[in-house]
């Protein structure tokens, strides 16, 4: 709004539309944020220059934690339609501790060389603030939206026998969210609880061509040795001759109503491999951290 000083009617107005767009990298301690400015329409010609003389500027701008790189950009030019104007700051946040806030924004204002004091109130882009860690051993540290609950997609054309083990699980109720631990000891009791070793746990096939694959998996708060007791999946349509068969002989089958306790399965030992490498990749791009949730869902 533009105002007549001193009785303060108002003589002309600008709508505008601001947008922004902030891209982190789960990799490092840099991220970019983008800015633009586009007037849609201008109230109150007949005020004259003391509207349509206006400029829009606009610069990068640091709230917590961060410094503006070189190479970032700025806004300054007019602020009526037809003028859209774009700019980009690039941020990076020191290490500060093994998990910090860290935000960025750009800070934009109007000027008019008519207006009393020439120059608006500054205005500010500001979202949420994100989250980066160097709490990944051997990974580089990185920055997420740790407001938003990342989701691992198991895709059943990659690995089927380990995302059918899933599907199961999920489909009679077992927890789709599920909760990331770091402690080696759990993780360690998660695996010894799930998939004992020795000779009344036998591995079907020949040595090496089976793996056992629990869920919920044992790098979470939820694992086997948070359970009250585990169980397997056999099943068989008699009318088609197929089924699912963990061959967990030392586990009761699951039965209708029972979504309870953790599940095993023998998987193909490769299937089950790369299951494991995609969880860990999944825990990396997506800085899953100790604590955090994680939703499981197969596609």
């Amino acid at each position: 709004m533009v105002f007549l000083v001193p009785n303060g009617q108002v003589i002309g107005s600008i709508s505008y539309t601001v947008a922004s767009l902030t891209t982190l990298d789960y990799g490092s301690l840099n991220w970019s944020r983008s800015f633009h400015y586009r007037a849609n329409s201008v109230a109150g010609q007949a005020a004259g220059a003391a509207v349509t003389n206006t400029s829009v500027y606009a610069e990068p701008l640091c709230v917590t934690s961060c410094t503006v790189n070189p190479g970032s950009s700025t806004i300054g030019g007019s602020a009526l339609p037809g003028h859209p104007h774009s700019a980009t700051g690039y941020f990076s946040t020191p290490i500060s501790g093994v998990r910090w806030a860290a935000q960025s924004g750009f800070k934009f204002w109007f000027a008019n060389s008519l207006w009393v004091h020439g120059v608006s109130n500054p205005l500010t882009t500001t979202p949420g603030a994100h989250r980066c860690d160097m709490a990944l051993g051997g990974y580089h540290p990185g920055c997420v939206y740790d407001s938003v609950r990342p989701v691992l997609d198991v895709p059943a054309t990659r690995f089927p026998d380990y995302a059918n083990h899933i599907r199961l699980a999920l489909s009679y109720g077992l927890p789709n969210i599920l909760t990331r631990t770091q402690s080696e000891a759990l993780r360690d009791a998660n695996r010894a609880a799930a998939c004992p070793t020795g000779p009344g746990y036998p591995r079907p096939g020949t040595p090496g061509q089976y793996q056992c694959d629990e869920y919920p998996f044992a790098s979470t708060d939820q694992g086997a040795s948070m359970q009250p007791y585990g169980r397997q999946f056999f099943w068989i349509d008699w009318n088609t001759g197929r089924g699912f068969n963990c061959n967990v002989p030392w586990l009761q089958s699951r039965q209708p109503g029972d979504s309870g306790g953790f599940s095993a399965c023998m998987i193909p030992a490769g299937q089950n491999s790369l299951g494991g490498t995609d969880l860990g990749d999944f825990y990396y791009k997506s800085r899953v951290l100790d604590g955090d949730q994680f939703q499981v869902r197969v596609i």
